[in-house]
């Protein structure tokens, strides 16, 4: 067998070769993989193998009281229940080693499988994601994937995201957190683009808000302001599911989103480059409820509200002076007339104000009854006391 060092820069060298494989989001593994691929799962296979002594799980720093209790932690589908493992976070090394082992057993079961790219700056992983559609046979069934990556434990089939619990190589009692997600095929290279570099499209999301501009697992979406505030749901129209023309859209840089940002700090600066930014929309006091969600749990979100953007005041100040000043009206008309979506917008519309006219119709003849019902229930009793005052006790008692 194969001398294998396990220094950080060699082990990395071998398992990543000369090509950044990992930082194209959109090369998705189609199956049989890559020779790359199958040259770093060999050398993780080989590793898994060798009984030699991987790199101990590593831990991030915690930076402020709230980040301790999930500084240590890796996944959390399998910390409670009867039996609960111990998944601490691994180490680059290990993460990447797996990752790629992985995604190479899982090319044998589906046509399509890939990551999301990474977020910057990481010391140590949580889980390991990966993103499968189109199943090679009918019969790829939870048993099935379990028994191909040699899961101990899964949990419950039930929803598009299943976690497998899998022995932490040489490490006994501990294990790895393995969540796979199927995807609709039209969307698998979407949910991995919106996926990657962590946080950043949690930032991206707040700077598009404002415009009426939504992103989620589907594509980019217009909402339409007079319906969004009665029907949220209702209220989207999907622009979009591909990432280069949303991309183009917000001004941003495509072949830096096809790599993993270098540093938070480039990521930040990637984000304030998007034509839609505006340092207000981050003041604290007035964050929408999932941002203030977010500033409590995401640690890059929490770092560029609280640190970045305040250290970067001025610079901010200079840059929003360079970019045309657009209201939610002026992105609509130019999305709609972008992406070819105004007849479908005039249909929503039409279609939303007549089921209004409609309803207010039926509200306004339903008060008219009332109010009918009414006056003829006074119009009776005034009939009946008039006749108990000028006919004495004739009034019949069933009448009163």
């Amino acid at each position: 067998m194969e001398n294998i060092s396990h220094s950080s820069e060699h082990f990395l060298a071998k398992l990543l070769g000369d090509t950044p494989w990992r930082y194209l989001y959109h090369q998705v593994k189609y199956r049989g993989g890559t020779d790359q691929l199958s040259q770093r799962s060999s050398v993780a296979r080989r590793l898994l193998n060798s009984g030699a002594p991987l790199p101990e799980p590593t831990f991030d720093r915690p930076k402020t009281e709230e980040d301790k209790t999930s500084a240590t932690m890796g996944g959390k589908a399998f910390m409670s229940g009867v039996t609960p493992l111990r998944t601490p976070r691994m180490p680059p090394e290990v993460y990447y080693s797996l990752r790629d082992h992985y995604l190479s057993l899982l090319s044998t079961l589906y046509a399509q499988v890939a990551t999301p790219i990474e977020a910057p700056s990481k010391v140590s992983y949580g889980d390991i994601d990966i993103l499968v559609s189109q199943p090679t046979t009918p019969s790829v069934t939870t048993e099935c994937l379990a028994k191909t990556l040699g899961a101990e434990k899964f949990t419950t089939p039930g929803s598009a995201t299943t976690s497998f619990a899998l022995p932490y190589p040489n490490l006994p009692e501990n294990h790895i957190q393995v969540d796979v997600h199927l995807c609709p095929t039209p969307t698998l290279h979407w949910q991995v683009f919106h996926q990657s570099h962590g946080d950043l499209w949690n930032l991206l999301g707040t700077t598009i808000r404002p415009f009426g501009l939504t992103a989620n697992d589907v594509g980019l979406h217009l909402r339409i302001g007079e319906i969004e505030d009665l029907n949220r749901k209702r209220s989207l129209i999907l622009l979009t599911n591909e990432p280069s023309a949303v991309l183009e859209l917000l001004g941003l840089d495509e072949k830096s989103h096809r790599r993993p940002f270098e540093s938070e700090e480039a990521m930040y600066e990637y984000v304030v480059g998007c034509r839609f930014f505006k340092g207000e929309t981050y003041v604290r006091g007035d964050l929408k409820a999932n941002d203030r969600k977010r500033m409590a749990q995401r640690e890059l979100y929490r770092g560029f509200v609280d640190t970045w953007l305040p250290k970067n005041e001025n610079r901010i100040k200079t840059h929003m002076t360079r970019v045309p000043t657009l209201t939610r009206d002026d992105v609509a008309e130019l999305v709609l007339d972008r992406f070819g979506k105004r007849q479908e917008y005039d249909r929503i519309v039409r279609v939303w104000r007549q089921e209004r006219t409609d309803l207010l119709a039926k509200q306004e003849g339903r008060q008219k009854r009332k109010s009918d019902a009414l006056e003829l229930e006074i119009y009776g009793s005034a009939w009946v006391d008039w006749l108990k005052r000028n006919t004495k006790d004739q009034v019949p008692q069933n009448w009163v």
